[in-house]
C-alpha cells in the first residue's frame, strides 16, 4: 500500500450516536485492504492520519483542499516510509517545503523552531506532541488551555483571556515547568514550543514508529 500522513479536519457532533471522527474514514476502503494511524488535535478538531491506501485512494483524498499532506511525496510502500523519516527537511523541494509550512501554521503547528538538521522525524515528533499535550487536557477537563491551543499561534499570551492565561501557568506550574519567563509580549507558538520541548513526553507509537 502506499503511504502518506495527512493532517485532516474532523467530522460528528461528538454525540454518541455521531462521534467526532477523521474525514479520511470517508475514504478508506477496509475490504480492499486498506488502513490508517490517527491521533486527533481535539481543540481545532483535525486529527493526523497515517494512510495506508491504494493510490487511486490518496488521490481522492489530495483533492480534497481542507486536508494538509503532510509528507514531501506519498511513498511508494511502508519500507519507504520508514526511510524517508531520517531525511533532513533541507532535502525536500523549497515549494514543498513553502506550502507545507504556512499550511501547519494556519492549523496550529508552529514551524519557525525548524533548523538545518532537522529532519522529518523531528518534525512529526513535534506535531505528535502538541496534539498529545491537547489530549492530555482535554481528558483533564481543561477547557481553558484547550482554548489557548485554539487560538492564532501569533497572538501574544497578554491578548488572550485571563483564564486562559491563568490556565495555561497553573498547569505548567502543575508538571514542574518554569513560567516566569512568559511575559503579556510572549506568543502562542513560543509557548507551545517550550511544552513540546520541556515536557517530557514519553515515546509515541505511531504508524509502525516510534517518536
Amino acid at each position: 500500500m502506499f503511504v502518506q500522513l495527512y493532517i485532516a479536519p474532523q467530522i460528528g457532533t461528538g454525540t454518541r450516536a455521531d462521534p467526532y471522527r477523521s474525514v479520511i474514514q470517508n475514504y478508506i476502503d477496509i475490504a480492499a485492504g486498506e488502513s490508517f494511524d490517527e491521533i486527533d488535535f481535539p481543540s481545532r478538531r483535525k486529527s493526523i492520519c497515517a494512510v495506508f491506501a491504494l493510490q487511486t485512494t490518496h488521490d481522492v483524498i489530495n483533492a480534497d483542499n481542507t486536508i494538509i499532506p503532510v509528507l514531501p511525496s506519498i511513498q511508494p510502500d511502508e519500507a519507504a516510509w520508514h526511510a524517508i523519516l531520517e531525511t533532513p527537511l533541507t532535502a525536500f523541494p523549497s515549494a514543498w517545503k513553502t506550502a507545507a509550512s504556512a499550511k501547519l501554521e494556519a492549523a496550529g503547528i508552529p514551524v519557525d523552531w525548524i533548523i538545518s538538521t532537522t529532519t522529518l522525524r523531528d518534525l512529526l515528533r513535534y506535531i505528535l506532541r502538541v496534539f498529545s499535550w491537547c489530549q492530555i487536557v482535554t481528558g483533564q477537563g481543561n477547557v481553558n488551555v484547550m482554548a489557548f491551543l485554539s487560538n492564532n499561534i501569533d497572538a501574544t499570551v497578554g491578548s488572550l483571556s485571563t483564564a486562559q492565561r491563568n490556565a495555561v501557568r497553573t498547569w505548567m506550574q502543575g508538571v514542574g515547568l518554569d513560567t516566569s519567563w512568559i511575559l503579556g509580549t510572549t506568543l502562542v507558538r513560543q509557548v507551545i514550543t517550550f511544552i513540546v520541548n520541556n515536557y517530557g513526553f514519553k515515546p509515541f507509537a505511531f504508524a509502525g514508529e516510534t517518536f
